[in-house]
């Protein structure tokens, strides 16, 4: 048998597994209207956030954190 069709009849197997696991894990991606927080402009500068939340009339939000980010200690 040659070599391609060797390499095709061990490669059809594959595709047809890879098409079904990306069937199974398309339902646990986030849909796009679940990522909306990627959008918010976030900055690492309290003072430029302050003028510019100012400037926009818009809220300030700060998110203060003491200790590890898992919450392990």
């Amino acid at each position: 048998m040659p070599m391609r069709a060797l390499l095709f009849v061990f490669l059809l197997p594959f595709q047809a597994a890879q098409d079904r696991l990306g069937e199974k894990i398309a339902p646990l991606l986030p849909r796009p209207e679940e990522e909306r927080w990627l959008k918010i402009p976030w900055r690492a500068d309290v003072a430029v956030a302050r003028a510019e939340a100012n400037r926009e009339s818009k809220p300030l939000f700060l998110w203060l954190m003491d200790g590890n980010p898992l919450g392990c200690t």
